[in-house]
């Protein structure tokens, strides 16, 4: 059976819950029918670090801002060349998004935050979000204030909660 070849995208390597949650994804999936990368936009940082010595393929396109397109151009090079099956972002960049979906049949967009914004920004992230195959929210509350702002269909959000899974431990 093929490897289904994944690429999770993140701004930074920080330690943060975006960050925490991607790197708890890759240590945790089925390593026989997935093959992860992930990468970092800005900067690899400690999560980033401590991804790689899981041993998950990890790479940094050193990008300076939202619109720098010589960090965007690495990174369109980069997709074409690796053939990813889906691109998981956690990071709403419009150039890399664009050239996600321009490049890859699969693209999703995780929401770890209410999802609100206003002015210009929403204007581009409305846009932005109508490009993913699927939308998901960390909370019931997330999805509703996301499809409230942005006006996105239901059926298109789905909710993964980031919490513990108690079943996993004896309390």
């Amino acid at each position: 059976m093929k490897k289904h070849r994944l690429l999770h995208v993140l701004y930074t390597g920080d330690l943060a819950g975006a960050e925490v949650c991607v790197k708890m994804l890759v240590a945790n999936m089925d390593k026989s029918s997935f093959d992860n990368s992930v990468c970092f936009l800005y900067e690899l940082g400690v999560v980033g670090e401590q991804i790689q010595c899981l041993g998950i393929p990890v790479f940094n396109f050193g990008m300076k801002h939202g619109f720098h397109f010589a960090g965007a151009l690495r990174f369109l090079k980069f997709i074409v060349t690796k053939k990813f099956d889906l691109i998981h972002f956690h990071a709403p960049n419009v150039l890399t998004i664009l050239m996600g979906r321009m490049v890859c049949n699969k693209v999703i967009y995780h929401v770890h935050n209410s999802g609100k914004s206003d002015g210009l920004r929403r204007f581009f992230l409305k846009m932005l979000f109508s490009f993913f195959d699927k939308i998901i929210a960390v909370s019931c509350d997330s999805k509703n204030n996301f499809q409230q702002t942005y006006s996105i269909l239901f059926i298109k959000i789905s909710i993964v909660y980031n919490t513990i899974d108690t079943k996993r431990f004896d309390l």
